[in-house]
C-alpha cells in the first residue's frame, strides 16, 4: 500500500497519497493532480474503494473532511519520489507494516484487508478522526 509521511510538531503519521479537490476538477483528475505533485506519479485510477468521513471532536478545531479511497495503478518502474515539502517519505507498506504505522484517519484494518483482497463493492467506514 502506497502511503505517504507527514508530520506535524513532533508527530510522525502516514496517509493516503491525494489531496482536495479544485472547483471542477473530477475526482480522478483531483487524484492523479495529487500523486503527481507530491509524488512525480502518473497513475491511472480506477473503482472506489472507501468513503471516511473525518469529524474533529474539538470544538475549538471546526474541520470535518470527507476521503475517498480509489484504487489507483501506475506502470511498474514508477518510483515515488516525495516533491511536496510537507510529504517527509513515501514508502510502500506491507501488512505488518501497516498495522504498526500511524495512519490517519485510523483506516488501518481496511488498508491491511485491502492488501489481501479489494473490497468487491465501495465500503463505508463511517467516522474516524
Amino acid at each position: 500500500m502506497l502511503m505517504v509521511e507527514q508530520g506535524h510538531a513532533d508527530e510522525r503519521y502516514w496517509l493516503l497519497p491525494g489531496g482536495g479537490v479544485t472547483f471542477g476538477e473530477t475526482l480522478a483528475d483531483a487524484l492523479k493532480r495529487g500523486f503527481l505533485e507530491e509524488l512525480g506519479m502518473r497513475v491511472g485510477v480506477s473503482k472506489l474503494l472507501a468513503i471516511v468521513e473525518s469529524i474533529s471532536p474539538d470544538p475549538d478545531y471546526v474541520k470535518h473532511v470527507v476521503h475517498l479511497v480509489f484504487e489507483v495503478s501506475a506502470p511498474k518502474e514508477s518510483t515515488p519520489e516525495p516533491s511536496d515539502e510537507k510529504v517527509l517519505s513515501a514508502a510502500f507498506l506491507d501488512e505488518v507494516q501497516l498495522q504498526s504505522a500511524d495512519v490517519r484517519p485510523p483506516i488501518t484494518e481496511f488498508l491491511s484487508a485491502c492488501v489481501r483482497e479489494l473490497p468487491s463493492s465501495p465500503q463505508y467506514l463511517g467516522r474516524r478522526w
